[in-house]
């Protein structure tokens, strides 16, 4: 496996998780209860749902007979990017919770659609045999990154997560998306060299 390979999916890896963590994840949890006001049981429903809606990626998986691996993840990407877009502009008063649902569950489609269906496939594509456990504990290892993240955007917030907060989270995670189609550029490269050097050691 390249070093190219290997800067690439992690920077893909870490950008993912920074989104998630902005969209699905601890900070969801205070957009919805400090700046939607929802109560607890919608919170709870919501928060419920969104494993569920995992099961999407049942019938979206014949999509990876069809579909180049690289070409869902940018797909995936493209609609994330519009969904936080409007996130960003749209007037919280607004959101009712019949609306964040629906937001949640086009976004949750979007995420099935890229790193639920194409990630791990590619990371097997990618990585040979005999590097793949070491290559997944490096991935690990940068979790740590992301979690120094959390702690220091929830020292920055403080106590309360205002609406132009959150705005500004979404914008971090707008360029974290921005990222993801650079570092896909480069894996395309990659993927197409890879491709040929397979090739070229069946020949041998």
């Amino acid at each position: 496996m390249k070093k190219s390979y290997q800067s690439s999916m992690v920077g893909l890896n870490l950008s993912n998780q920074i989104v998630s963590i902005t969209i699905t994840g601890d900070f969801m949890i205070l957009f919805m209860s400090q700046i939607l006001s929802f109560s607890d049981l919608q919170n709870s429903w919501l928060i419920t749902t969104l494993p569920i809606i995992a099961l999407i990626r049942i019938p979206l998986s014949y999509l990876m007979r069809r579909k180049n691996l690289l070409d869902l993840m940018r797909w995936s990407i493209l609609s994330k990017l519009c969904l936080l877009g409007i996130l960003v502009v749209i007037p919280y008063e607004s959101v009712t919770f019949s609306i964040y649902a629906l937001f949640l569950v086009l976004y949750q489609i979007a995420v099935e659609l890229g790193f639920g269906l194409a990630w791990n496939p590619l990371i097997l594509l990618l990585t040979e045999e005999k590097v793949r456990a070491k290559f997944l504990s490096y991935l690990g290892l940068f979790q740590l990154v992301t979690s120094f993240y959390t702690l220091l955007i929830s020292f920055f917030i403080g106590k309360e997560l205002t609406a132009l907060y959150y705005r500004w989270l979404l914008v971090i995670a707008l360029a974290s998306l921005f990222m993801q189609f650079i570092l896909l550029k480069q894996l395309q490269t990659d993927y197409s060299l890879f491709q040929n050097h397979q090739v070229t050691r069946q020949m041998d």
